[in-house]
C-alpha cells in the first residue's frame, strides 16, 4: 500500500536524531506553533482596518464555522467508519519509534480520519479568502510540520491528512456559500459592534478551544460516552 511505503520512508529517518524527534513531537504538542499562530493572524485580519474590514470579518466568522464543520465531521467519520489503527500501534509495519513517542498515546483512536490534520488545514484554507499569500504559506505549514510530522511520528498515514484535509476543504467551500445567507453573520456583527465586551469574552473562550483542539469538551464528551454506552 502506498499509505504503508510512505509511513515506511519516512519512519527510515526516525531515531537517528534524539533532537530532531523530540522536536518534531514537541511541536505536535506545543499550542503555540499550531492553534495560536493560526488564530493570532486571525486576530489581526479581523482588527485590520481597511475599507474591507466588514467583508474580511465575514469571512472570519465563515472561516471559523468551517473549523467547527470539520470537527464534528471529523469525529463523526472516527466513530462512524471502521476502526484504523494508528501506524505506531500498527505491529505488521515494524516501525522504529522516533525518540519521545509512545504506542500508547493513541491507544483506542481510530486513525481515520486525521481531526488534528482537518482543524487545521480548516484554519489555512480560511486565510485563502482574505489573504492568497498568507493562506498558501499556512497551508504549506500544516502540510509540513502538522501532516508530515504525524506521519513521520507514526501518529497517522498520509491518507488520514488527506481526509482530514478533504474534509476541511469541503467544509470551507460549503460554510462561505451558505454562512453568508444566514443570520449568524448579521446577528455577530451586530453584536461585536454594539456588545462588545459580552462579544470578545465569547470569542476568546471560542479561539482557546480551537487553538486546544476542544480539549476539554472532548475530554469531557468521552466520559460521558463511556457513562452512557459503556
Amino acid at each position: 500500500m502506498i499509505d504503508q511505503s510512505i509511513s515506511k520512508f519516512l519512519n527510515s529517518f526516525a531515531h537517528q536524531s534524539e533532537l530532531f524527534d523530540r522536536s518534531v513531537a514537541f511541536g505536535q504538542d506545543a499550542i503555540l506553533f499550531k492553534g495560536l499562530l493560526f488564530l493570532s493572524f486571525y486576530v489581526w485580519f479581523w482588527f485590520s482596518m481597511n475599507p474591507g474590514q466588514e467583508r474580511r470579518r465575514i469571512q472570519i466568522i465563515c472561516s471559523l464555522s468551517a473549523v467547527f464543520f470539520t470537527m464534528a465531521v471529523c469525529r463523526g467519520l472516527a466513530h462512524i467508519l471502521p476502526f484504523r489503527e494508528r501506524p505506531v500501534n500498527d505491529p505488521g509495519l515494524n516501525l522504529v519509534l522516533p525518540y519521545g513517542v509512545s504506542p500508547q498515546t493513541f491507544d483506542n483512536w481510530s486513525s481515520f480520519p486525521s481531526d488534528n490534520a482537518g482543524l487545521f488545514f480548516a484554519l489555512a484554507f480560511g486565510f485563502v479568502y482574505m489573504n492568497r499569500v498568507v493562506g498558501w504559506m499556512a497551508i504549506a505549514w500544516a502540510a509540513c510540520f502538522i501532516g508530515l510530522a504525524r506521519i513521520y511520528l507514526g501518529y497517522h498515514y498520509a491518507s488520514d491528512i488527506l481526509g482530514g484535509a478533504m474534509v476541511a476543504l469541503a467544509a470551507m467551500l460549503f460554510s462561505h456559500r451558505f454562512v453568508p445567507r444566514s443570520r449568524i453573520v448579521p446577528t455577530l456583527l451586530h453584536w461585536a459592534e454594539h456588545h462588545p465586551g459580552p462579544f470578545y469574552a465569547c470569542a476568546w473562550v471560542i479561539f482557546y478551544q480551537v487553538a486546544t483542539m476542544f480539549a476539554e469538551p472532548r475530554a469531557i464528551g468521552s466520559v460521558l460516552r463511556r457513562l452512557l454506552f459503556d
